[in-house]
């Protein structure tokens, strides 16, 4: 593998130091990363870092990022509550259907809905730290409230939504452990508090998985990752569908994801749905440049977000 030298200048904003990593390579990858990716804290046992990242075509990568603490007992990553759920009668855990494919398919709960939210809307209305968007859906649109239909599997509080599909997944369980995996992986449902699917795998003990069905086009990007000790969580947007800022390719955003401490990586929805929301003194904003629909700035409503939230 060929490795990159960066050489990195650091430009002061009221937010965060932005960072200007310039690569001295015609192929984009590396292993390692200097100490040029300053976390500034957010909240105890949540840092947050933005750099942009000039590559050989002249073309730009402007990344955001988060990393969050997973042992730090007074944080919770959070999901979707979902609409309708005072309407499920228990019992609530899934139980199983019948075997499609290579997806186990489970009895959904049929009052249980997801409704259209923007991420900065969802961090504002749970309080969240930080919050990304997560697993794809449809229809694609900025309207909020409306029903979503989600693509892969996705469980909120032990309620099973929607089922696995042919993507990966990331899984947290009510033990408090957390992992990334292929969704038609996942057995034990019983044992699930939250689960979101999004699409492919990209790091895979450290390595980057080269999914041959994978998109290989550039895009606005979502990434969430694990460190190796699965201590650290990690939140990391792209952006993207813009005049010298075209968005990562798949590769790209998987080395990234990795220098920032990531073992293990999912690819989340991107696109239009990109979006990182943060709680900076008290209020809500959207770090990141989310365009829907070629219009830079407009937040799509997604149907399902991760978010980090303080509960003491």
């Amino acid at each position: 593998m060929q490795h990159l030298n960066f050489y990195a200048i650091r430009v002061p904003l009221k937010i965060t130091p932005v960072i200007f990593l310039f690569f001295s390579c015609a192929v984009f990858s590396c292993s390692t990363v200097p100490d040029t990716f300053l976390w500034q804290h957010l909240e105890e046992g949540v840092g947050y870092t933005s750099a942009k990242i000039k590559i050989p075509s002249g073309k730009k990568l402007k990344i955001h990022a988060v990393k969050i603490d997973v042992d730090n007992a007074a944080l919770e990553i959070i999901v979707n509550p979902v609409s309708g759920s005072e309407n499920i009668i228990p019992p609530v855990t899934p139980q199983r259907l019948h075997v499609a494919g290579a997806c186990v398919q489970w009895v959904l709960n049929p009052s249980a809905r997801i409704t259209s939210t923007t991420v900065s809307g969802f961090a504002k209305k749970y309080n969240c730290i930080a919050a990304i968007n997560a697993g794809p859906f449809s229809p694609s649109n900025t309207k909020i409230g409306q029903d979503r239909q989600t693509s892969g599997i996705f469980i909120s509080d032990g309620i099973l939504v929607s089922n696995a599909d042919k993507f990966d997944a990331i899984v947290f369980y009510k033990n408090g452990g957390i992992e990334i995996l292929e969704q038609n992986k996942i057995t034990n449902y019983d044992s699930i508090k939250n689960a979101v699917g999004g699409f492919y795998i990209l790091l895979e003990n450290g390595n980057l998985f080269d999914h041959p069905n994978a998109d290989t086009e550039r895009h606005p990007r979502s990434v969430v990752g694990l460190s190796q000790d699965n201590k650290t969580i990690f939140f990391m947007t792209i952006d993207g569908r813009r005049l010298g800022n075209r968005g990562a390719f798949l590769d790209e955003a998987a080395t990234l994801i990795r220098n920032l401490g990531a073992y293990t990586a999912l690819n989340l929805d991107g696109g239009g749905s990109t979006a990182l929301a943060l709680n900076i003194n008290g209020k809500i904003k959207t770090v990141n440049k989310p365009v829907h629909k070629i219009i830079p700035g407009i937040e799509r409503a997604v149907a399902t977000c991760l978010g980090v939230v303080r509960v003491f």
